[in-house]
């Protein structure tokens, strides 16, 4: 099976320092750039189902790559969503006044009001994939997600534990292409890839 992952395009709130969380997003121009970029990118690959996060973001980002793949069949997971910040969804007071800090507790164990701890969004991420290996094992897959939960599912494929250090920061509109098969470690094509802009 080979899988592609794509992080939406930057958005206001990202040039902002805004927690999005579950809230819409919008994309910039350069958001959309990047999109189309990436729509042009895969374009010649031939891609059999197309999973993006149900937020606003992820399937604005989605739609220019979409336009080249009109026979793949396209889903809209609200397991893709970006981890929940609750109350701080949309604000900037997450990033301003560091309520992690402030609660004695780890990122992993923090839990904001109304909102998801990391835990919570693991287990969002294991569903996923529990999904993907139903799915016949010659498809190409296509996800549109975000920085938070694709760098979960990436976790699980490489084996490292949510707490291990290694981190990968999906960068807007990066791009991650694995050839994954049964009992071998994945064949990396990309791995958090992003295009120059043209101009």
């Amino acid at each position: 099976m080979r899988l592609i992952f794509v992080r939406h395009g930057e958005t206001v709130e990202n040039v902002n320092d805004i927690a999005q969380g579950h809230s819409p997003g919008k994309l910039t121009e350069k958001g959309k750039r990047q999109a189309q970029q990436v729509g042009e990118l895969l374009k010649k690959i031939l891609i059999d189902r197309i999973y993006v996060s149900n937020l606003k973001r992820a399937k604005d980002t989605a739609k220019y790559i979409q336009k080249y793949h009109s026979n793949a069949r396209v889903v809209y997971d609200s397991n893709l969503r970006e981890r929940s910040m609750g109350i701080y969804d949309g604000t900037s007071h997450l990033i301003t006044n560091h309520p992690v800090r402030k609660s004695g507790l780890t990122y992993d164990n923090f839990k904001p009001p109304k909102g998801e701890s990391l835990h919570d969004v693991d287990r969002r991420a294991k569903s996923f994939l529990q999904e993907l290996h139903k799915r016949p094992k010659n498809e190409t897959i296509l996800v549109v997600s975000h920085d938070g939960l694709i760098n979960l599912i990436l976790k699980h494929i490489f084996r490292i534990p949510r707490n291990g250090k290694k981190y990968y920061p999906i960068k807007n509109a990066a791009v991650t292409i694995l050839d994954i098969e049964s009992n071998k470690s994945p064949k990396v094509h990309k791995l958090n890839s992003i295009q120059p802009l043209k101009n």
